[in-house]
């Protein structure tokens, strides 16, 4: 009760070269899409530190006339004595004026910055998804051709082997 071995086909082995080279295509893709999608993030990491610097810059407060950052007043236990004090009408120095409409133009800045970089995202992520369209409607006319050339070539070779072994 010796079965016979049925041998290898020989097209087995040019089938299995070409997926391994397909898939090490799809992996080289793959990582060229990573790569880029590292590269977006990485710009978008750097924009939010920017950002986070002029937002940190623009709170901090006023240096005096020696480079001093005032000290922070911590407030006393016990009692608080409350005095009243008179405002004077007089206006506050021009240095000071200046400093807030400093800040002030900062932070209009800073709100300009944001409003034209959501602006530039937004259009920058409907180009991508046309672009990311073209592409599959691309990939899909092409993936449909190898398909069907795939599948006559997989007949061709069933028929051809029915028919060797019917004669």
């Amino acid at each position: 009760m010796n079965k016979p071995v049925l041998p290898v086909p020989r097209w087995m082995g040019p089938v299995v070269l070409g997926l391994l080279a397909g898939q090490l295509a799809l992996l080289w893709v793959q990582g060229g899409l990573l790569n880029r999608q590292h590269q977006d993030l990485m710009a978008l990491r750097e924009d939010v530190q920017i950002l986070t610097e002029t937002l940190e810059d623009t709170l901090m407060p006023a240096e005096d006339e020696n480079g001093m950052l005032p000290m922070k007043v911590r407030p006393r236990k016990g009692k608080t004595r409350i005095q009243r004090v008179s405002v004077m009408s007089e206006d506050p120095e021009p240095a000071a004026r200046e400093l807030e409409a400093s800040r002030e133009s900062a932070r209009k800045a800073v709100e300009q910055a944001r409003d034209a970089q959501q602006k530039l995202s937004i259009q920058e992520n409907a180009r991508k998804a046309e672009e990311a369209a073209k592409v599959r409607r691309a990939q899909g006319q092409g993936q449909t051709w190898l398909l069907a050339a795939l599948a006559a070539g997989l007949l061709a070779l069933v028929i051809r082997t029915w028919l060797r072994r019917r004669a």
